[in-house]
């Protein structure tokens, strides 16, 4: 925040890789979009009345292979990946204002995967979440980590709101790092935990997470 030209730099180098994407998304289908055509349809398949069947433990791309979300005559209406995208996005939202209690559940267990959940997912049918040496390996590394990220959240929000008078000059920097990771934390959950997520999502988190705590 005090260098102007890193700052230059770092903004310059954001515009720019959204340029890309958007023209890349251009070229390809037609429309100049900084989000995927595909963003609608995960929405779908982690907002409808058969995610719970499956998720959490199992991939919701089950759904696209038993074509359980695909409704009779959907060709009339869906001639392009964006069609199909707007598609999905209004059946989840009409799902989760018509059931409101089971989109809160769901929620609830999207939340648990995002931030609590140590075991692999998603699993294919057939297979266990412990089924090998590597995923036993994996279930104490998670457990270091999530064990890591919630002590250093813990530390944080607590300094910058019951510690706030001992804030120096030293140690402001440090405070303002924290938040921010904070707040980089949340805005990478939402569309997990309005979608649907996976260990893979979650992943993403360790490194800065350790960095942070360092």
């Amino acid at each position: 925040h005090k260098d102007t030209k890193v700052l230059g730099f770092f903004v310059g180098a954001l515009v720019i890789a959204a340029m890309l994407w958007g023209g890349m998304n251009l070229s390809h289908s037609g429309r100049f979009s900084l989000s995927s055509s595909l963003n609608g349809w995960n929405f779908y398949k982690g907002n409808n009345k058969y995610t719970a069947t499956l998720y959490p433990p199992y991939n919701l791309d089950l759904l696209d292979q038993k074509n359980g979300l695909l409704i009779e005559g959907i060709d009339e209406v869906v001639h392009s990946e964006w069609d199909l995208n707007q598609y999905g996005l209004d059946n989840g939202i009409n799902f989760i204002i018509t059931s409101p209690q089971e989109a809160a559940q769901l929620f609830v267990q999207k939340f648990y995967v995002f931030f609590v959940e140590i075991r692999r997912t998603p699993i294919w049918e057939g297979e266990q979440q412990l089924g090998s040496l590597i995923d036993w390996i994996s279930v104490p590394f998670m457990l270091v980590f999530r064990l890591l990220f919630a002590g250093l959240v813990i530390r944080i929000l607590r300094y910058v709101f019951l510690e706030r008078d001992r804030i120096s000059s030293e140690n402001d920097a440090a405070t303002l790092i924290g938040v921010i990771f904070v707040a980089f934390v949340g805005i990478y959950a939402v569309p997990y935990l309005i979608g649907f997520a996976y260990e893979r999502h979650v992943s993403v988190l360790i490194m800065p997470t350790v960095i942070v705590c360092i």
